[in-house]
């Protein structure tokens, strides 16, 4: 916004521009989403070698695997906001054609022009006009790096007589930590919280600490006594974020030695001077190399303060702080992903345990390089995840809609991002259509900014019509689909297949048309067929489900994903929490019997194969 009014001022600009609302383009035959992501990860990894070069020579002293691991992390790190680029170099292509403008008339900034020219993605783009301008978060790194090394080199000094908060964490069991994110209320509310594995394990309370680490998350009085009645230990990572809980906060002062203090402020000097010299790759790398060394030994001092040898955590997209910070404290990071994912994107994790619902992200998460260790199949964990209340509710509307003449209801399910075409399109076959009732299952909140302030008034006719209902933001997707004859979604697979997973009948609207492109791979729902699960547009969509309920011998198999469902969960028991809590149960035992970290995870996972299949362990550490 600086650069804006600063271009204002000027007079580069005439007036101050209108923001984006819809980047995405989901609803539209323009989107590009998944194929854009699969273009950066593509990118990205036949430039790896570039920064794996430079990380050597920053960290010689670090064994090859850790040097390896810090390059895929930096790498990932760049994927996103480079994919975010070349979604604004479409829409620039867009808005050119729609006001009839030449594209060197349409100027896009950003400090990642350098690297998107490099890693060859500006070919794809050739006439946009891109530049780059300072890249201050240079600065922002290094600088970053040195205060926060010379703060604690300072306090050093300031606190050398001053008692230590003594504490023998070796003397405590190994701890397995939980990242805060969904609270800890438990399932009743209709989402699984932070605790969803723990509830379903043998594990005792007191083996588990909640860390508080996020920005928008503090500890709140119901929440810690509740952890508290559960025997679980709250633990604020930054003492910025305890709120009125100072107490939680973990001083993680260690008797560190004046001479590592000054080699590690030696350290951050020497990087900070060599970023200013060298070239834009090289210098993006320093500089986050810089910043994150201290990030990473700051959080593995609270995990070896607290004993925590193993981390359930939600951060995922972006670099892996968590699970570096873990490999310093001689921990491991264990985690899963709530979605169903539709290709390769920022998947390519790095935990060393990573669960899945089945064999379709098994694939996906292979085809994105990632570098986990143990790959095992748990099942569906929102299979597990209903809202009684919203089902109750969904259950009396859709018998009321059926006793007042609706011949069919239809769930419709968003992926969180503005889509006006797509509510626009099923809205108004309701006012055509007196047979159709329609239920919507929101994703999030900010609901109606997502459908548009043009197509709010015909949600407001179709409101009158007494055949729409809105459910509930956390209901699960099954609670509308079970009393639904069909299911669609758009932007991600998740919410159908989940409504699959329960027996609904679902629908894909592709307008991108993954399996044209580079996820061709990856496209399970395509594989069934054309006029099945996956449509391009809604035309062909309202028109098979009418031919359906005309005569449903037509296309008995309409909306039928059941021949591939093992892909997406073998199990189909709800059981998905149950069999993570145990593979943790099995970690930490391992541990109290004083194995290291990887040979407890390799025991684990052999116990998993033992229990639940061979085949459910896609990779272990010695394959």
């Amino acid at each position: 916004m600086k650069l804006i009014k600063l271009f204002i001022l000027l007079r580069i600009l005439k007036e101050e521009p209108s923001k984006i609302d819809n980047l995405l383009f989901m609803d539209t035959p323009n989107c590009r989403f998944w194929n854009h992501l699969a273009q950066t990860r593509n990118a990205g990894e036949k430039k790896s070698h570039e920064i794996e070069r430079i990380i050597n020579s920053l960290l010689p002293e670090e064994p090859s695997e850790f040097q390896r691991f810090w390059a895929f992390n930096i790498r990932k790190s760049w994927e996103a906001p480079l994919a975010e680029l070349m979604h604004l170099c479409l829409l620039a292509q867009l808005k050119a054609n729609q006001k009839n403008l030449p594209l060197q008339k349409v100027v896009i900034f950003s400090p990642f022009t350098p690297l998107f020219i490099h890693w060859g993605l500006k070919e794809k783009f050739s006439e946009v006009n891109l530049q780059g301008f300072f890249e201050i978060r240079f600065f922002i790194y290094n600088l970053g790096a040195l205060y926060t090394n010379f703060r604690s080199f300072f306090e050093f000094i300031v606190k050398f007589n001053s008692p230590l908060t003594k504490h023998d964490s070796k003397s405590d069991p190994a701890r397995f930590g939980v990242g805060a994110a969904w609270g800890t209320k438990g399932s009743e509310g209709g989402r699984l919280d932070d605790l969803f594995w723990w509830r379903k394990s043998s594990l005792p309370g007191n083996r588990v600490a909640y860390l508080y680490d996020r920005g928008d998350i503090h500890p709140k009085l119901s929440e810690v006594e509740n952890l508290k009645s559960l025997g679980i230990q709250p633990v604020v990572i930054n003492s910025r974020l305890a709120g009125d809980w100072p107490q939680l906060s973990c001083d993680t002062r260690q008797k560190k030695p004046l001479s590592l203090l000054i080699c590690d402020l030696f350290r951050t000097v020497k990087l900070t001077f060599k970023s200013i010299s060298r070239k834009t790759l090289e210098k993006r790398v320093i500089s986050q190399v810089n910043w994150r060394l201290h990030k990473l030994n700051r959080l593995a001092s609270v995990f070896k303060l607290l004993n925590i040898k193993g981390v359930f955590h939600h951060d995922e997209a972006g670099f892996d702080d968590v699970t570096l910070a873990c490999k310093l404290a001689g921990g491991a990071r264990i985690g899963t992903h709530w979605s169903c994912f539709n290709g390769v994107c920022e998947v390519n994790r790095s935990h060393d345990v990573f669960f899945i619902w089945g064999k379709h992200d098994a694939k996906i998460i292979n085809g994105a390089g990632s570098v986990s260790k143990h790959l095992i199949i748990s099942g569906c964990m929102p299979l597990e995840n209903s809202k009684k209340v919203a089902h109750e509710k969904a259950e009396v509307i859709a018998k009321t809609m059926r006793n007042e003449g609706v011949k069919y209801l239809v769930s419709i399910f968003d992926c969180g991002v503005p889509m006006p075409n797509f509510y626009n399109f099923f809205l108004r076959w309701l006012l055509e259509d007196p047979c159709l009732g329609i239920l919507i299952k929101p994703k999030g909140e900010f609901f109606f900014k997502k459908m548009g302030s043009d197509v709010r008034t015909v949600f407001d006719q179709a409101l009158r019509t007494g055949r729409i209902y809105l459910l509930d933001e956390d209901a699960s997707p099954a609670d509308a689909s079970r009393v639904s004859d069909f299911s669609v979604g758009i932007g991600s697979f998740s919410a159908v297949v989940v409504a699959a997973l329960h027996g609904a009948r679902i629908f894909y609207l592709d307008y991108e048309r993954l399996n044209q492109g580079p996820q061709k791979p990856y496209c399970t729902l395509h594989s069934l067929g054309e006029k099945r699960c996956v449509f391009y547009d809604p035309e062909s969509l309202k028109q098979a489900v009418l031919e359906y309920i005309d005569n449903p011998e037509t296309n008995p198999c309409l909306g039928d994903a059941s021949p591939v469902l093992d892909e997406f969960d073998p199990f189909r028991d709800g059981k998905a929490s149950e069999r993570i809590g145990e593979y943790i149960s099995w970690y930490l035992e391992g541990l109290d019997k004083n194995l290291e970290k990887d040979v407890a995870l390799q025991e684990a996972t052999q116990k998993y194969a033992a229990k639940w299949g061979a085949e459910k362990v896609i990779r272990n550490s010695q394959t």
